[in-house]
């Protein structure tokens, strides 16, 4: 076929056609193999976060999972000391009377996905390397991520639990079984508490024991107990323990992989419990990272959560 040539005046002649259908790849151009390594990362971050997460929710023996829209309104309640019983003396073949146990309202907050956006420069990774520069980094977000739904549960629990001053032990023990006391009126038949004590107290606890200490998802913890996990945390005030039992606690999650995470190419996992993106920008040479998750643990009974403290209180003197 002949190429159409066009005479420029008073210059040379112009090949229209090889100026206009290039029969060559664009120079730096970015296609899918220069990207693999990027999306390998990927896949493993949000594998892990997911991993880490199932750790957490097994150390607190929780089963309660609830994917919810963007936006959706969490409730609590408050529940009543006592449940109303109707007779128990039914006749044969007579309809069983129903029994129940009222519930007053509770705190209400929304939930909504948080982002974050982390980018690595050209110069980073020459200086340090791919892995240090982006891999390491990427992990210090996320483990900031994670740090924070810790301190969000915590915050929460110990903001909304009812205190009981009056029953102080004076040991780690005793607290705890005061409050296995408060939850089984509460929670009759629940075979597992969850304990939140100060390092400190913890400390104390185990100079006399002979119990090792485990660890996942950042958190510290022990079995201590029979049908009792104790977390360690420095959220909580030295001299006191937070209590409650599994089944009054949900996990709400805003799936990432819905609708947002899938135009934006977000890697997730099965659940939706975090989006993360990678993307290579070539105008300024920089690797942009960004983290997409909402996630929040609350308490379906407000005053399911108790406080009791492992000491008494010395009030001061007079005067």
């Amino acid at each position: 076929m002949k190429k159409s040539i066009r005479k420029v005046q008073g210059g040379l002649p112009l090949d229209l056609q090889t100026f206009a259908t290039p029969s060559y790849p664009e120079a730096n151009l970015q296609d899918s193999a220069s990207l693999s390594l990027l999306e390998a990362k990927t896949i493993d971050f949000v594998y892990r976060f997911n991993k880490d997460m199932r750790d957490f929710l097994n150390i607190l023996n929780l089963f309660n999972k609830r994917p919810v829209s963007e936006g959706y309104t969490i409730t609590t309640k408050v529940a009543d000391d006592s449940a109303v019983l109707a007779d128990g003396n039914v006749a044969e073949g007579d309809i069983i009377p129903l029994s129940y146990a009222t519930f007053g309202e509770g705190s209400s907050f929304r939930l909504d996905s948080k982002k974050w956006r982390k980018v690595t420069t050209y110069e980073a990774i020459q200086e340090y390397g791919f892995s240090e520069a982006v891999d390491r980094t990427d992990r210090a977000v996320i483990n900031e991520i994670q740090k924070g739904i810790r301190q969000d549960l915590f915050d929460f629990i110990d903001t909304t639990a009812v205190a009981e001053e009056s029953v102080a032990s004076g040991s780690l023990q005793g607290a705890v079984a005061t409050a296995w006391g408060y939850l089984e009126q509460l929670f009759e038949g629940s075979n597992n508490t969850i304990v939140f004590a100060n390092p400190l107290d913890v400390a104390t606890y185990l100079a006399n024991s002979d119990i090792s200490m485990q660890s996942a998802f950042g958190i510290t913890y022990l079995q201590a107990f029979t049908n009792t996990t104790i977390i360690v945390s420095n959220a909580v005030e030295q001299g006191s323990i937070l209590a409650t039992v599994p089944e009054n606690l949900t996990f709400f999650y805003i799936p990432a992989n819905s609708e947002g995470g899938n135009a934006f190419n977000l890697r997730s996992d099965d659940e939706g419990w975090i989006g993360v993106g990678r993307q290579q920008t070539n105008m300024n040479l920089t690797i942009e990272s960004v983290f997409v998750t909402g996630i929040k643990l609350s308490a379906e009974i407000e005053n399911g959560l108790v406080k009791i403290p492992i000491t008494a209180v010395e009030e001061e003197p007079e005067g």
